[in-house]
Formats: C-alpha cells, sequence, structure tokens
C-alpha cells in the first residue's frame, strides 16, 4: 500500500477533486455577487441620467423665469 496521501494517487486526486469543487463554489457566489453589482450599477445609471434629464429641466425653467425679468430690474445698484 502506498504512503497515507503522498503516494496514492487516488487520495491525492480526491483532494484535488474536493478543493476544485471548493474554488468552483466560490467562483459561483462571486459570479453572482458580481451579477448583482452589475444590475445595481445599471439601476444607479438609469438613476443618472434621469436626474440629468430633471436638472436640465430645471435650469431650462430657471432660464425662462430670468427671461421673463424686465432689463431694468437687472439694473446694477
Amino acid at each position: 500500500m502506498a504512503n497515507e496521501g503522498n503516494g496514492d494517487y487516488l487520495s491525492r486526486f480526491d483532494r484535488v477533486e474536493r478543493i476544485l469543487e471548493k474554488v468552483a463554489n466560490r467562483v459561483d457566489a462571486i459570479a453572482e455577487r458580481v451579477d448583482a453589482h452589475d444590475k445595481a450599477i445599471a439601476t444607479l445609471r438609469e438613476l443618472a441620467l434621469e436626474t440629468d434629464r430633471e436638472i436640465l429641466s430645471l435650469v431650462k425653467s430657471i432660464h425662462a423665469l430670468i427671461d421673463r425679468i424686465p432689463p431694468e430690474s437687472l439694473r446694477k445698484t
């Protein structure tokens, strides 16, 4: 019989399989987290675009209000 673990190729193979299974499980968990982060980033991008549109609308409204102020009211004092 072979040495405990060192010369026993089947035992080594089993250990390697267990290690690879653990690595695969960790990779799957990481992939799930990456997917969740990707979804969160997509949501943030959508919110940023919506915020940009709202800010542009606000700036346009402010500009329209300023345009309605009579020029004589804008004189320096």
